[in-house]
This record gives C-alpha cells, sequence and structure tokens, in this order.
C-alpha cells in the first residue's frame, strides 16, 4: 500500500493541475493568445533551470550503465521501425497510419516527462533519466519527421532544419552545461544556484496548465480501437519491452526506472500539431495525444508502485 500511495502522491498532483489548466482554459484565463507565451516561457527557461539545478544537485560517478544508453538508442530504433513496417501492412490508409505510429512512440519528455521524473527521484537522482532524455530527443525529432514523410510524402519539414534545431534544443545545451558545471573545481555561487533552483520548481506547475489548457476537455467519438492501441503501445508495451531487455542485459535500480519512465510517458503534444502540418491525420494525432495523456494518469501511477514495491528506487 505503500507504494501505491507513494506513486500517487507523486502522479496525481500533477493531472490535478492539468484538469485546474482545463479549468482556466474554460473561464478564458488562457487563451490561445497566451499559450505560446507560456510555451516559450517553459520550453526555453523553466525546463533548462530545472535540467541545470538536477545536474547540479547530481555526481557522475553514480552512473553505473553506460551502456544501457548505446542499448536504449537501439532499442528505440528498432522499436520505431517495427511500427513503421507493421503500421504500413495493416493500416490502409497513410495518413492514419503516420498518425498513428508517431503517437505511439514520440513521448512527452517536455512537460509532463522531466518534471514527473524530478518528482519522483528527486534532483540528485535524476542524473541517468536527464542523460536519457538529451540522448533520446534528437531521435525523437529525427524519427517524428522522417516517419511522418514515409507515410505523407510531405517535404513541409526539412530534416537538415530539423537537426538544426536539436542542436539548438534549450534541453541539449542545458544538460551540457549541467555536466561541465559538476566538472568543474569549484561549486557556483549561491546567488545563482539559488535563482536556477527558483525558476527550475516552477516548472511542474506551469507546464502541467499548459498541458491541461491546450487540450481542455474534449471526446473523442470516431476511432476509439486505434487511439486506445496506440495508447496501449506508448503507455505499456513499448516502455516494458525495451525496459525488460535492459534488465536482461544488467541495467538495475535507478537506471532501470529512468529507462521505463522516460519511455512510459503520454504522447508528446507536438504530435498533433507536426502530424497535421506534415499531411498526416492530425485529427487522430490529436485524440490519441488527449486519450494517451488521460490514461498516462493510471499506467504511471502503477508502473511507479510496482517499482518501488520491488525495491528498484
Amino acid at each position: 500500500m505503500s507504494s501505491f500511495l507513494f506513486a500517487v502522491d507523486r502522479v496525481l498532483p500533477l493531472f490535478i493541475m492539468v484538469v485546474i489548466g482545463a479549468l482556466l482554459r474554460r473561464l478564458g484565463w488562457i487563451n490561445d493568445s497566451v499559450l505560446p507565451s507560456l510555451n516559450k516561457i517553459c520550453f526555453y527557461l523553466l525546463l533548462p533551470c530545472m535540467i541545470l539545478d538536477a545536474a547540479l544537485g547530481s555526481d557522475l560517478s553514480t552512473l553505473q550503465s553506460p551502456l544501457m544508453y548505446v542499448y536504449a538508442a537501439l532499442a528505440y530504433t528498432v522499436f520505431v521501425l517495427a511500427l513503421v513496417l507493421l503500421s504500413r501492412r495493416f493500416i490502409k490508409d497513410p495518413a492514419r497510419a503516420g498518425a498513428f505510429v508517431h503517437a505511439s512512440f514520440r513521448p512527452n519528455t517536455v512537460l509532463i516527462g522531466m518534471p514527473l521524473i524530478v518528482s519522483v527521484l528527486g534532483g540528485e537522482r535524476a542524473l541517468p533519466a536527464i542523460l536519457l532524455v538529451v540522448l533520446l530527443n534528437p531521435f525523437d525529432n529525427v524519427y517524428g519527421i522522417l516517419t511522418l514523410q514515409f507515410f505523407s510524402h510531405s517535404n513541409e519539414r526539412k530534416l537538415g532544419r530539423e537537426l538544426l534545431e536539436v542542436v539548438k534544443n534549450p534541453m541539449v545545451i542545458a544538460a551540457f552545461l549541467g555536466i561541465i558545471f559538476m566538472l568543474l573545481p569549484f561549486e557556483l555561487p549561491r546567488f545563482l544556484t539559488s535563482t536556477i533552483s527558483s525558476f527550475g520548481g516552477a516548472t511542474l506547475p506551469v507546464s502541467m496548465l499548459i498541458i491541461g489548457a491546450r487540450f481542455g476537455f474534449k471526446s473523442f467519438k470516431e476511432d476509439s480501437l486505434l487511439v486506445l492501441l496506440s495508447s496501449l503501445i506508448k503507455l505499456i508495451v513499448m516502455p516494458t519491452v525495451i525496459a525488460l531487455g535492459g534488465y536482461l542485459l544488467g541495467v538495475r535500480g535507478v537506471e532501470l526506472f529512468s529507462l521505463w519512465m522516460v519511455l512510459a510517458m503520454p504522447s508528446a503534444a507536438v504530435s498533433s500539431v507536426i502530424t497535421g502540418l506534415m499531411g498526416c491525420d492530425g485529427h487522430l494525432g490529436d485524440e490519441m495525444t488527449i486519450v494517451s495523456t488521460a490514461l498516462s494518469t493510471l499506467t504511471l501511477i502503477a508502473g511507479i508502485s510496482l517499482f518501488v514495491a520491488s525495491g528498484v528506487i
């Protein structure tokens, strides 16, 4: 019971904030003119500060399984490729297949993943998860563009431009700066670390409000089977299969949990936007993102409870 309550205490507040964000959208306190600014503040300021704060409280010597990161990249690649091949065979409409694949593998590590991981592990133990996010983020971007182009034959977004955006990504920059600061022979001034920590602490509520305001109270009536199948793959199948492979290779403890946790996030909020922009079924992508976000409340609580009960974290 204690492991279940631990998971509930960490996960449920996030989704209460999501509901509050949806209510604020209904009241008109957050609207389409405000959301872009909130997104920029979260993406370019709060989230990088949270990553920096977590890195400054970590120790590189605690990393135990360097090969885990190589395995994660390879396993992620194989899983995405399998999704593309199977979807191409069983889903007749390429536009729907593209939306399905994209929503089934691309996790919301920005607005939900990193805040939740830091909440569960604490900043001082979140380093493996941070490094995993930084490692897989370029794969997310590149595979997202390649799969959507494959199914839509659209040239709206160029792969080279995506690679440049990966290099300029504030999360990537913050992670590398964090590692550099960790290697310095001296500590940063207290006023600077306190400022970083204060901004980082605001990431969780702001990002959850954005999620709630972004989707509001919506429902889906069509494509329910495809939407639920996508959520099942994203929330349960992919993280479980890849984490099990990591376990068989000797990955243990916080690093095993990090491997599961990073991949167990719901579909990325960007899925519902970029899917339509690149000529695939944007409405279907929107439904998959909303449903996987809602269902992740249950799957994350269950998964975290199991890891805590088994003594992994």
